[in-house]
């Protein structure tokens, strides 16, 4: 079996979009375009993606290939059960013809896919209401590997079961129960992002500031009630919304973005506000800048990737490659900001970063 991996790229903010979007438009010779986006629910969980191969499923996290002996949360215990299996399954092979409908579905050739997406609920994630869920995989993207291209689940339609499809599935798996196809990835824990109404709003990038205040207004709402855990009967803190470019601009998936909330991050920040930047923040003191650059959520989170890369297994032994993450995330992140601002890396940020870091590291339980 392949262990080839694909990753899914990292989701940047406003500010970083904006500076791209301005500089594709100044390079083409063409006014900053107006492009509409589409918003769905951020899931404070653990990436993960599952590939669909003929010799059975890979299950990957962010960075690594997973196995029972090298797992992330549970995940590839997840992927490697029957049910699983068929599910995935069933949802490669409703793909790979439900564009087809003069193919027989005997005679043709699957394709492989990788199925990206958000394991969450349970214990994978802290302080949202996703903790009161059930460990379950929500699919946001997925890709061809044939082709390489990402492509669309029109999840409205796995309500209906289409004969074509599962009658030729049901005579590869004859012990499959007559269900729909998305009940039958529900009973084995595996849900579609879309399967909450996604949100749309227009972004001038001309003048992109003119939308911040709607952004902040919906992440707020998004966050005082996580509209996902409210599906199955679950209140609670909620993170945000990722949100994807549509119609002409919809292959510049670069240009996707996230707004997240504050108080999953137990953050010390008593306003809501300044949750969406179009343009780097300027600040008075270093401090402030530290604060900006790395709150609580990126060392958590670099706890959990290093956690991740050894094997579900961390201790004060892997602090070095902990700030090696954290500086390469806020370098990544932030390089603007920290440009704009009158502050030397080497002599003024990196030793409080790397301080605060290793801090928030020897106070975390390991």
């Amino acid at each position: 079996m392949s262990t080839e991996m694909k990753k899914f790229g990292s989701i940047e903010s406003l500010r970083n979009v904006v500076a791209n979007v301005r500089r594709y438009a100044d390079f083409h010779r063409i006014a900053a375009p107006t492009v509409t986006f589409k918003g769905t629910v951020k899931l404070h969980g653990s990436n993960g993606g599952v590939t669909v191969t003929p010799d059975g499923l890979i299950a990957q996290s962010r960075n690594n290939i997973l196995s029972l002996q090298n797992d992330n949360a549970g995940f590839a215990q997840f992927v490697a059960r029957d049910i699983s299996t068929h599910a995935f399954a069933l949802l490669a092979h409703y793909l790979h013809y439900q564009d087809k409908p003069g193919v027989h579905v005997e005679e043709g050739k699957e394709n492989h896919y990788i199925f990206y997406g958000e394991w969450c609920g349970g214990s994978i994630q802290k302080g949202v209401a996703l903790n009161e869920l059930d460990k379950h995989f929500v699919v946001f993207a997925v890709r061809d590997t044939d082709t390489d291209e990402l492509v669309t689940i029109d999840w409205q339609s796995l309500l209906i079961e289409s004969d074509r499809v599962s009658k030729g599935f049901q005579r590869a798996h004859p012990t499959f129960s007559e269900m729909t196809i998305l009940d039958r990835l529900h009973a084995a824990g595996v849900y579609l992002i879309d399967e909450v109404q996604p949100q749309f709003i227009t972004i001038d990038f001309a003048n992109p500031e003119k939308v911040t205040q709607d952004l902040e207004e919906r992440t707020l709402a998004y966050e005082e009630e996580c509209p996902w855990a409210a599906q199955f009967g679950v209140k609670g803190i909620g993170e945000g919304i990722v949100w994807m470019p549509t119609g002409e601009f919809a292959e510049k998936r670069e240009w996707g973005f996230k707004v997240k909330g504050l108080l999953h991050q137990k953050s010390n920040k008593t306003k809501p506000t300044n949750l969406v930047h179009v343009d780097p923040v300027k600040v008075a003191k270093v401090g402030e800048l530290i604060d900006e650059i790395l709150p609580e959520w990126r060392m958590e989170q670099g706890v959990s990737e290093v956690k991740q890369a050894n094997g579900g297994v961390i201790s004060t032994k892997n602090m070095g490659e902990y700030l090696q993450w954290i500086s390469r995330d806020v370098l990544k992140e932030h390089t603007d900001t920290i440009a704009n601002n009158e502050f030397d890396w080497k002599k003024d940020i990196s030793p409080k970063l790397i301080q605060k870091a290793r801090d928030y590291f020897l106070r975390s339980p390991l």
